[in-house]
């Protein structure tokens, strides 16, 4: 992955040229709130969710340094609730917590809802204790 330098992802390395595929403007999980999502992808064992809203604007959930080769890995350790019961509906509730197991583990809980129901991805992460086990959330825009 290549970041500018404030340290945004902006495409990724093919042999020895950038290609620029989005630009990732880092934001708070709870700028979701009042937004009105068409869909959301990912599933337990994934490393990211994507969520995009009804006017097309995506938001990614991930980190950075997965797939960089460094002793880092974040995957979605469980879903509870159902992606259809927020679809379509405002979001009424987005917020962020996490829970420190050791040095280097910790979980982080994404919970969201809307008058239909409520959703929590819950992310485990773990590394060497040099690198940060915690997601990064994204407003995606196609270059």
């Amino acid at each position: 992955m290549y970041h500018n330098k404030t340290g945004k992802n902006i495409g990724y390395y093919k042999g020895d040229r950038i290609m620029i595929e989005y630009l990732m403007k880092i934001l708070r999980f709870e700028n979701l709130k009042g937004k009105t999502l068409s869909s959301i992808t990912g599933k337990t064992g994934d490393v990211e969710v994507i969520f995009t809203e009804n006017n097309g604007k995506m938001y990614k959930l991930y980190n950075e340094e997965e797939g960089t080769g460094n002793d880092v890995s974040i995957t979605i350790d469980d879903i509870i609730g159902d992606f259809d019961n927020i679809i379509e509906s405002p979001i009424l509730l987005a917020e962020e917590s996490s829970n420190n197991l050791t040095d280097d583990a910790t979980w982080t809980f994404y919970k969201l809802s809307t008058i239909k129901g409520n959703v929590t991805i819950k992310l485990y992460g773990e590394s060497n204790g040099y690198y940060s086990e915690s997601a990064q959330f994204a407003e995606c825009t196609k270059r």
